[in-house]
């Protein structure tokens, strides 16, 4: 038959509902109203230390050496937003993202370059 086993795509069950179904299609006709030139797009990513991999391929079952960091885990976050001209700001810090980071991130960095921007400037921000 050619199956094959696959990891499964999963979504919450509201989303189906009829009135979300819905909203998902107006929000998609008010962004498509949206000129591109004005659309920005925000991306968090991390990274740790700790994201090793637990399994490796080995030849004849020998086990697999790794060297890792000896419980001095680190953990990188990048929040970023390009528009169609590229990256427009980002940022990265050494702890985990919560709100008071993001919302640093949107007053120091995105809103005074989205700002300038609407203003008629490049928008960049500028390095310290």
């Amino acid at each position: 038959m050619g199956l094959r086993l696959k990891k499964k795509s999963l979504h919450a069950v509201e989303r189906d509902t009829e009135a979300n179904r819905e909203r998902r299609e107006q929000f998609a006709a008010h962004i498509r109203s949206i000129p591109p030139e004005r659309l920005i797009f925000l991306d968090e990513s991390g990274v740790t230390t700790s994201m090793t991999r637990l399994y490796a391929r080995a030849v004849g079952g020998r086990r697999v050496q790794e060297a890792t960091p000896g419980g001095h885990w680190k953990i990188m976050t990048i929040l970023g937003a390009m528009s169609l001209n590229g990256i427009i700001a980002m940022m990265t810090i050494e702890e985990p993202t919560d709100t008071d980071i993001f919302l640093a991130y949107i007053e120091h960095l995105l809103y005074p370059v989205a700002e300038a921007r609407r203003h008629g400037g490049h928008g960049q921000p500028e390095c310290a």
